[in-house]
């Protein structure tokens, strides 16, 4: 009862110093003595738990999961662990980051220099130019890698700030500029953008003059159509910030799927060397009439497996951060494995039925493997070690074109819906003539 009522309180009335001590003695009290090292005279101006911690709504969460354990013991080592004094690892120093921020900061305080001449008689930008010019200076281009995203994100607002004092002058040509750079950037809303400045110069452009002036009315309409521009820019450049590491998680759990599918395809044709080479003597096939099936399942897993390593690798600047997380997902991957074998196996009933045929499709009556001999030339005199004839066993013609339309199934997410969708017209049209 003295924990849920030190919960309570510490939820409640954190922030008050005399509540926090009296919720910690109601907590200490409900203890047997000498169980808990806690002094309740100690002042909680030295307690770790308000000196290190950044937040006091933070340590109510972490001392409300603890209590909520429901047992003695647990609180003890809660409480002992939250008097403790805390050790702080150092943080790392990202070289990278710290240069190109450095390098943003530099290019934040060349504009704000060359924004000075032209608002010096604006003293209200004046002063609220100086005080951009103040937090972009104290930006620490030192990064600790905890801190590195939310530098980046205070030296892109005090860059979207700078819109408000951009130079009416300037702002067309600026607003074209970050459009341009949107497209560099490959920004998916970047034609959007684009079709909007197009329309706003018609409507806030003098084109009587030459070259054409802004009109006094235009002035907000195109500063807040580059406020929009640089908040895109500035989106997709923290998003992928944040898919890159993610990305990177995805690509190895792929890998890893891609490696056990690669092994199940060779896997037949690994155990056929084995068997030769332990017993020496020539495999008997009578009962591998599974191979055909299992190898069109185990190729469309493979090609399932790569055609989503590939995507991850090519597309993944354009992948949304839920993309990116059902990607890394291994409930993802394994039905974009699920998928790839079932596309797999229609391909194969389809091309079994016949209702294709030609040199670019197997013949099922012909699937097997092949095996070849390679016979040596008769050794030369004085040779030292003879030369061995080679046994090769490999896949026919119409197994390996098996091999490739299964593949080519599990790669493609759009070769069986569109053999369906085709079967489906050729049912139809079929139906509807035997009804006539």
């Amino acid at each position: 009862p003295g924990c849920l009522r030190a919960k309570d309180k510490i939820t409640d009335l954190i922030h008050l110093e005399d509540e926090i001590a009296l919720a910690m003695r109601e907590a200490v009290g409900s203890f047997p003595r000498g169980q808990v090292d806690f002094d309740a005279n100690r002042p909680l101006s030295d307690l770790p738990l308000l000196r290190d911690r950044p937040t006091a709504h933070n340590s109510g969460n972490q001392m409300s999961s603890a209590v909520s354990e429901g047992t003695a013991g647990r609180s003890q080592s809660l409480l002992s662990g939250l008097f403790a004094p805390r050790q702080v690892a150092p943080a790392q120093i990202s070289p990278a980051d710290g240069t190109m921020l450095g390098f943003f900061k530099s290019t934040l305080l060349v504009r704000i220099e060359a924004f000075r001449a032209k608002i010096a008689n604006d003293a209200a930008k004046s002063t609220f130019l100086d005080g951009i010019a103040d937090e972009v200076r104290s930006i620490s281009t030192l990064i600790p890698s905890a801190e590195g995203e939310a530098a980046w994100t205070k030296a892109y607002r005090l860059e979207r700030l700078l819109t408000l004092v951009e130079p009416a002058d300037n702002l067309a040509r600026e607003v074209q500029r970050r459009v341009d750079e949107a497209f560099d950037e490959n920004v998916a809303v970047a034609p959007r953008l684009q079709t909007k400045l197009d329309a706003a110069k018609k409507e806030v452009m003098d084109a009587s003059q030459t070259p054409p002036a802004l009109r006094p009315e235009g002035e907000p309409i195109l500063r807040m159509l580059l406020l929009d521009v640089l908040e895109e820019i500035h989106w997709n450049s923290q998003k992928k910030f944040c898919v890159r590491p993610i990305q990177r998680i995805a690509c190895h759990r792929i890998i890893w799927f891609e490696i056990f599918a690669f092994v199940a395809v060779i896997a037949p044709y690994m155990w056929l060397y084995f068997y030769i080479h332990s017993t020496h003597k020539s495999p008997s096939f009578e009962h591998w009439s599974w191979l055909p099936l299992y190898t069109a399942l185990t190729a469309g897993l493979f090609g399932a497996f790569f055609s989503r390593l590939q995507s991850l690798q090519t597309d993944w600047n354009n992948l949304s951060i839920g993309q990116a997380h059902d990607a890394r997902d291994f409930r993802s991957i394994s039905l974009r494995g699920a998928v790839g074998m079932g596309g797999a196996l229609v391909v194969y009933f389809f091309l079994q039925s016949g209702i294709v045929s030609g040199g670019l499709f197997p013949k099922f009556n012909e699937l097997g493997l092949s095996q070849l001999w390679f016979t040596p030339p008769p050794p030369s005199v004085g040779a030292i070690h003879p030369v061995s004839a080679i046994q090769l066993i490999q896949p026919d013609l119409s197994l390996a074109l098996l091999v490739i339309w299964s593949f080519v199934a599990g790669f493609s997410e759009r070769l069986v819906p569109g053999i369906l969708a085709a079967t489906d017209t050729s049912l139809s049209n079929a139906a509807n003539g035997q009804r006539k």
